[in-house]
């Protein structure tokens, strides 16, 4: 699986103790092969938490911490979910950093 492109969605401006959606509609068919999020001032995303979904799947089935995926390859597992064309990548984001924090979630994409 040869890398495609990477996606970027954000950054967005996530206040103390609010939630906001990040999300996607695939314009290809693709492998997600990991799934960075990354706080823009460098900020470990210790406390806050991400439910991810493809279309009204879960893929984390539960909130998991956002430092689960990581700012870089270090930490970020591979995952290699599919992705087909027209179907919805959504990452809910959750702050609970206890100030506001501006997020960057980027999808690392190959060919599928």
């Amino acid at each position: 699986m040869p890398l495609d492109h990477f996606r970027g969605l954000g950054p967005k401006t996530i206040g103390a103790g609010e939630t906001v959606d990040f999300t996607w509609d695939s314009d290809g068919d693709y492998i997600i092969h990991r799934i960075f999020i990354i706080e823009a001032s460098g900020r470990t995303l210790s406390k806050s938490t991400v439910t991810i979904m493809i279309d009204s799947v879960a893929v984390t089935k539960d909130s998991v911490p956002c430092s689960v995926f990581g700012p870089d390859t270090l930490v970020s597992p591979v995952l290699d979910i599919p992705l087909g064309k027209g179907r919805k990548f959504s990452a809910s984001i959750k702050n609970n950093e206890g100030v506001d924090i501006e997020v960057y979630v980027v999808l690392e994409l190959h060919k599928a």
